[in-house]
């Protein structure tokens, strides 16, 4: 992600190890390709962090513009992605076949498990999105942003808009679905924990 060398060391059978600005450990051994051997978050905050929901997989975003999925039991990487800015929530939909990212800037994009998106929008005139969730039935999905607003998604319909939902004083932080998914709770940095009607967002 960012290939400034900050170090560099002799490793075994004459490897030479190389560590980057961009949080990254890369082996160069003889005539063979550099290879990464290990690759992190590297800059600035990280917010964004998500468990699949049927496997030992966790997703994680940051501020270093990085979306990248890990392997729990082994602690290692397995795969990332250079986003087109930095980002501070992430969540996976409950069948575990989506994931999306809300961006600083206002702006989410939804991506399947290879990281091709699916879907983007920027229906926040440049608010941060704090949290994403999506409805037990993978329907609908639900993000809050800086601008105190909810704007929930028809994740079957390609992720057309569905209610904006205008009742919080400040950054909504947290939100939560019934499990028949005809409500949402939320809550707020003005201390509001607030329930609302899925349906027709009041």
């Amino acid at each position: 992600m960012n290939p400034m060398a900050t170090s560099v060391c002799l490793g075994p059978q004459n490897a030479v190890l190389i560590g980057t600005r961009g949080g990254e450990i890369i082996e160069a051994k003889g005539t063979q390709p550099p290879a990464v051997r290990m690759r992190a978050h590297f800059d600035l905050e990280l917010w964004g962090l998500a468990m699949h929901p049927q496997n030992t997989e966790m997703v994680t975003v940051g501020r270093d513009a990085m979306l990248a999925v890990w392997d729990m039991p082994t602690r290692k990487q397995k795969l990332n992605i250079k986003l087109e800015g930095p980002a501070d929530a992430v969540a996976f939909s409950n069948n575990g076949q989506h994931i999306c990212v809300g961006f600083i800037n206002g702006k989410f994009q939804a991506f399947d498990t290879n990281f091709n998106v699916l879907r983007q929008r920027a229906d926040r005139a440049g608010k941060a999105i704090q949290c994403i969730k999506y409805s037990p039935d993978d329907q609908v999905v639900a993000m809050g942003g800086h601008d105190s607003l909810i704007i929930t998604y028809d994740v079957t319909r390609n992720y057309a808009p569905l209610k904006k939902i205008r009742s919080h004083h400040s950054t909504v932080t947290h939100l939560d679905f019934t499990q028949d998914a005809s409500a949402l709770m939320s809550n707020c940095t003005s201390y509001e924990i607030l329930f609302h009607d899925i349906s027709t967002g009041k």
